[in-house]
């Protein structure tokens, strides 16, 4: 049986506006999923992101 993980690749800090609190303090994070076995570790290619407000801590959702 294997188990999945998602592990922090990337952590940066961005100087846009909050839509929630319109400050300038935010954090875009990116996410790898590694899969581990009993014999086999794999690192996928799936790669995701989070944007998040470190004044309100509210994440940000990306919209067309």
């Amino acid at each position: 049986m294997s188990k999945q993980e998602i592990k922090v690749i990337m952590q940066y800090d961005i100087a846009n506006n909050c839509p929630e609190c319109f400050n300038r303090d935010m954090k875009i994070t990116f996410y790898q999923r590694h899969v581990f076995g009993s014999l086999y570790r794999r690192i996928t290619n799936t790669v995701t992101h989070e944007i998040q407000c470190n004044t309100c801590n509210s994440i940000i959702y990306p919209v067309n």
